[in-house]
């Protein structure tokens, strides 16, 4: 009996090390979720700035938020600069239908430029050619592969 509850604290105590490890090697992983809506980018912005890493997942519905397509053209400043690595994911969606806004991308990308600016506009195509020409991934279904 002895021995059973010898065990179970040493396992315990690797646990905790191996816990304590983890937390000190941890990288902070940022998701818009995370942050209140109707709050400012001013937040979402100064994450950006403090990444070295970004993932931009692509989807038919991405270009419907401004706030997505805001944060983007952030990304595409710093990756310019050289201060941030920007690697897309197409989930759903043609790399060439993000890079051209065709195709259900480009439907859902013409609708919000319909209420937005014509700078804004420019902004967002830009930084959707050029992140959507960087290497990146291909998830979903055989047909977008």
């Amino acid at each position: 009996m002895e021995q059973g509850k010898k065990s179970e604290r040493s396992m315990k105590k690797k646990q905790r090390r191996r816990w304590k490890k983890r937390e000190k090697t941890r990288e902070d992983v940022n998701k818009d979720k995370d942050e209140l809506r109707g709050k400012t980018m001013t937040n979402l912005f100064v994450r950006i700035k403090e990444s070295k890493i970004a993932l931009v997942i692509f989807s038919s519905r991405y270009a419907e938020s401004s706030w997505c397509m805001d944060e983007l053209v952030k990304m595409k400043k710093r990756a310019d600069k050289g201060k941030l690595q920007v690697i897309p994911i197409f989930y759903k969606v043609r790399a060439r239908d993000v890079r051209g806004q065709t195709g259900e991308f480009g439907e859902t990308f013409w609708a919000l430029a319909r209420t937005s600016r014509g700078d804004q506009i420019m902004e967002w195509k830009e930084a959707l050619e050029c992140i959507s020409n960087k290497m990146g991934l291909s998830l979903g279904d055989k047909r977008y592969s």
